[in-house]
């Protein structure tokens, strides 16, 4: 009943984006009327790995992926600067594409210079906690191990493993790859990606509650407008 056209139109070709080195910090800042402020620290971080995904999947849950994080425990409960907090290292969805660091803090506007000093030293300098890296991987095996792909779920689990390169459930490999590691592996895997690298701080906040030459301790300014933005 569906009457099919002789000839398909040919697919428009992919744009690709090329995706650029952070060699030096730099802030870019949107002014936006409210009483907070909104920090983001972004990096690209190389092409996809196979054999960084279980050293990936645990850090991110012991450094930044929840509430019991170092991130979390460290900046919003122990120092009281954040309303929220977050940091993690995000994977691609294919091959080509490359790894992206980012952390996140949302703050008042009066405690932004703290909180972006204490991101930054978490950043830097990777707390050791025997207790916390156990329980962020016995969830990062709990969440494998009790996790059911159904349905359409196993066509869409299909078709993800197979952009990464997968010919079998990338889990196997995953979970095989997070039981030996120890947190000396999290300590080198912070120290060869996260620490003493340059980020973009991405900043929204009202002009009148953050002062410039704050931001321009963090790198050059470049303040951007609604039109650069979103494109209108």
């Amino acid at each position: 009943m569906h009457r099919l056209p002789a000839e398909f139109t040919p697919a428009a070709t992919a744009v690709k984006f090329d995706y650029t080195s952070t060699n030096t910090n730099q802030v870019l800042f949107a002014d936006y009327d409210m009483v907070q402020s909104e920090i983001r620290w972004v990096r690209n971080d190389g092409l996809y790995n196979p054999e960084l995904a279980g050293k990936i999947n645990l850090f991110n849950n012991y450094f930044g992926g929840g509430m019991g994080s170092i991130v979390f425990q460290t900046i919003r409960e122990s120092k009281a600067l954040a309303y929220s907090t977050y940091a993690f290292y995000s994977a691609p969805d294919k091959k080509d594409k490359e790894y992206a660091m980012i952390a996140y803090v949302g703050s008042q506007a009066d405690k932004m210079n703290d909180a972006v000093k204490g991101m930054n030293e978490l950043l830097t300098v990777l707390p050791e906690n025997e207790k916390s890296f156990e329980g962020a991987k016995s969830n990062s095996v709990n969440a494998i191990q009790t996790e059911r792909i159904v349905k359409d779920g196993i066509l869409a689990a299909y078709f993800s493993d197979k952009k990464l390169g997968f010919d079998h459930d990338s889990r196997i490999d995953l979970y095989n790859n997070i039981k030996p590691l120890k947190l000396s592996d999290m300590k080198d895997f912070h120290a060869a990606h996260v620490s003493g690298k340059s980020y973009n701080y991405c900043i929204v906040a009202s002009e009148k509650n953050v002062k410039m030459e704050d931001m321009q301790k963090f790198g050059p300014v470049t303040k951007l407008s609604l039109e650069q933005i979103f494109g209108y």
